[in-house]
């Protein structure tokens, strides 16, 4: 019995002496970074931000490789083709990892056995904004002229089963109303929609209206986190309009194949930690009108599985369905 347990005990102390030294020794080639989502966006800015800093503290090339297609899908297949060595980071957030899996009946992924959780890096809201033009100056104002006028209002969603348009199918709920839903390819789609009379009102991140509504093209109602961001304290929560817990934010984050050894997780989650709490990277993430996090791989990954019985009884709730 007693040489069971030495030998137990022997092979322990060996596997934990070759996961730290595989933490140590990482890495020693570039490393991968997909994103799936197309260049110029929130998402893939951010993760520029974020790969410059790594790449400055790992000695080694953190290369951004956009993968944009419906629903993150082609970035995820991408990630999991490669080995599970950490040298394959990849962006992740609500849509692939807790919206999808309600959505499509065969998913070439399970988020929460596939993917093994680094970190969050930043959480921020989306903003309601209407055409300055418009006879709305308040989510209650918006309300009202949905009750008054119904099937007859536009949104402009960035894709249908998006992150945007199942926050606000949510609130129409919440609202008792209902909005005729218009699907675009993306904001850059939503945006001119919104500014042209196409669509009477839009879901957006900060970055992609934040100069309209410094010009006063755009005006901005309410935003979808439970609280005010600190980067427009004087915009009011949908919450706060009366729509109960309420709290639709944008959480970006990053994620390897399930798999990757223990000490490489564990050394990548402290490599973002560090990047996103350097003090120029805060500034220029707070530019985009999002709050620097930076997680436990642990703490992600309550969030992921809290977000993904979320949103499935939203996607139930509303009857959303992906093109």
């Amino acid at each position: 019995m007693k040489q069971i347990v030495t030998r137990f005990v022997v092979l322990a102390l060996s596997v934990f002496a070759c996961n730290l030294s595989l933490g140590q020794g990482f890495p020693n080639r570039p490393i991968r970074l997909v994103v799936p989502a197309g260049q110029g966006g929130m998402p893939d800015t951010i993760c520029r931000v974020i790969a410059q800093r790594m790449t400055e503290s790992l000695g080694q090339p953190v290369i951004i490789e956009n993968r944009p297609s419906a629903g993150g899908i082609q970035g995820i297949e991408a990630a999991l083709n490669a080995p599970a060595d950490g040298y394959t980071l990849l962006q992740t957030d609500a849509g692939p990892l807790a919206i999808n899996p309600h959505l499509y009946a065969k998913l070439s992924y399970d988020p929460l056995k596939d993917l093994a959780p680094v970190s969050l890096m930043t959480t921020s809201p989306l903003f309601m904004v209407v055409n300055t033009s418009y006879p709305a100056n308040t989510v209650q104002d918006l309300i009202a002229r949905a009750k008054a006028n119904p099937g007859k209002i536009f949104y402009g969603s960035p894709g249908a089963a998006s992150l945007p348009d199942i926050a606000m199918a949510a609130f129409e709920a919440g609202a008792g109303i209902e909005f005729v839903h218009v699907h675009y390819k993306g904001t850059a789609g939503t945006i001119p929609a919104l500014l042209g009379g196409q669509v009477e009102v839009v879901l957006s991140s900060l970055p992609a209206i934040a100069g309209l509504v410094e010009t006063g093209k755009l005006k901005q109602l309410a935003m979808t986190s439970l609280k005010r961001s600190p980067a427009a304290l004087n915009v009011p929560s949908i919450a706060e309009a009366g729509i109960t817990n309420y709290d639709y934010n944008v959480d970006l984050g990053l994620s390897v194949r399930a798999g990757t050894p223990a000490a490489i997780i564990s050394r990548l989650s402290a490599e973002v930690a560090k990047a996103i709490k350097h003090p120029d990277t805060v500034r220029r993430i707070a530019a985009f009108g999002a709050e620097a996090v930076g997680s436990t791989p642990e703490a992600y990954a309550v969030l992921i599985r809290a977000d993904y019985e979320r949103y499935g009884k939203v996607v139930k709730m509303t009857g959303a369905k992906a093109d």
